[in-house]
């Protein structure tokens, strides 16, 4: 997998609805278009699917970035591990055309829907084999500890109704003034005694 593009498809039996699919290596994914299309059967609105899709395709490219086959995971049964989550976390936050920080609301609606795209992926290849009553609870534990892991980052650490401001405590702030004050001690403004 490596050049991942969204690409609309028309759909004549569906009374013609175009939807917005994804393309890896010039072939329509198979995995991730029963996800969009499932979604559009169960109600959600054709713009929606399109946000789904290019979410998707976003995940697709950080997994092609960090050399991460999600698909091996997901279909062994294997949760993702909490350092790939919290690369995808921080993935998630970065607007890639400015590299600036994208708000909090679309950050957790990326995280959202690459979460729910990754629980369905996880259901279909559970149901593809035959198990026994100790894999599946294997299974299940697994995607319980995967599920944590992506429940401590579904919403944003940051939040756009403030400035996130880090300052230093009053004793740092004193500190780094008496370190690159150039006057004499006395008459340093930073170990002056506050006024009022």
């Amino acid at each position: 997998m490596s050049r991942v593009e969204n690409v609309n498809v028309r759909f004549e039996k569906l009374g013609g609805i175009t939807l917005k699919l994804l393309m890896v290596d010039n072939e329509i994914d198979l995995l991730s278009s029963g996800y969009l299309l499932q979604r559009y059967d169960s109600g959600c609105k054709i713009n929606t699917v399109k946000r789904d899709s290019l979410t998707i395709g976003y995940f697709y490219k950080f997994c092609i970035d960090q050399g991460f086959d999600f698909h091996c995971f997901i279909s062994s049964h294997t949760p993702m591990p909490i350092g790939a989550i919290e690369q995808l976390s921080s993935h998630c936050a970065i607007n890639i055309g400015t590299a600036g920080r994208v708000s909090s609301e679309y950050y957790s609606a990326r995280m959202r829907v690459t979460w729910r795209f990754i629980s369905w992926l996880w259901s279909f290849y559970q149901n593809q084999g035959r198990q026994t009553l100790e894999e599946l609870k294997a299974s299940k534990l697994h995607f319980e500890s995967m599920e944590k892991g992506f429940r401590l980052y579904l919403s944003a650490p940051y939040s756009n109704s403030k400035l996130d401001r880090v300052g230093l405590s009053p004793e740092l702030r004193s500190l780094f003034l008496a370190i690159i004050n150039p006057l004499p001690d006395d008459l340093s403004p930073a170990l002056a005694p506050r006024l009022g």
